[in-house]
This record gives structure tokens, sequence and C-alpha cells, in this order.
């Protein structure tokens, strides 16, 4: 299961895991993301400003979810010159596939801004 949250200018992802017991959770800046990728999230709806939004996962999902927090975690703290810019491109590869997953239920929205 994956819940979305935000506040202000805190956007919140928390992976509860089917594979293993425990969780992930990710908290990032608006700030941290390019303004076109704002305006995706905001365009899907993928982070509600009035409640948190829930996907329940198959086992797929659950691991590469799993895999790119995984990732993600990996580099908050690696020390490494360009961590900062590795954790962009870990962020916008889960943002897109947790689009993946709300396109599926929501076919009906679009996805391009164009």
């Amino acid at each position: 299961m994956i819940i979305l949250s935000t506040i202000s200018n805190l956007y919140c992802i928390v992976h509860i895991s089917r594979q293993v017991s425990g969780g992930s959770v990710y908290m990032f800046d608006k700030h941290l993301l390019p303004e076109n990728t704002l305006r995706h999230i905001r365009y899907n709806r993928l982070f509600n400003t009035m409640s948190n939004t829930l996907y329940a996962l198959n086992d797929v999902q659950d691991k590469e979810i799993a895999s790119i927090l995984q990732k993600l975690h990996g580099e908050k703290n690696s020390g490494y010159r360009f961590s900062n810019d590795l954790q962009k491109t870990y962020l916008l590869e889960l943002i897109h596939f947790i689009t993946k997953i709300h396109l599926k239920i929501f076919p009906g929205v679009h996805t391009s801004l164009n």
C-alpha cells in the first residue's frame, strides 16, 4: 500500500510493504521538483490537499516502489557529490510509477499538459 499526503509545501509518501514487515516514509519539499513536475502532480491530483490518497499495490508494484524508495533513502545521506541530483531522478521515477498506478484507477485523467 502507498499513501500520499501533502501539507503546504511538504509532500509525504508512505509505503507499507506487502512483502516485508514495516514500511518506508519519504518526505520532500516541493522546491526539490521542477515546476513542470509540480504541474503534473497537481493536474493528475496525485497528492490531495484535503485528505490522504491511498493506493493498494500488487506484488510487482510493491517491489518496484520498495526498490525506488530504497535508492532514495540510500542517497539521502550518502555524501556523494551529486546525491541531490540522484534523489531528484529517483523521485521523478517514483512519481511517474505512481502516476501509472493512478491512471489505471482513473483512466479519464490525462497525463500531458501540452
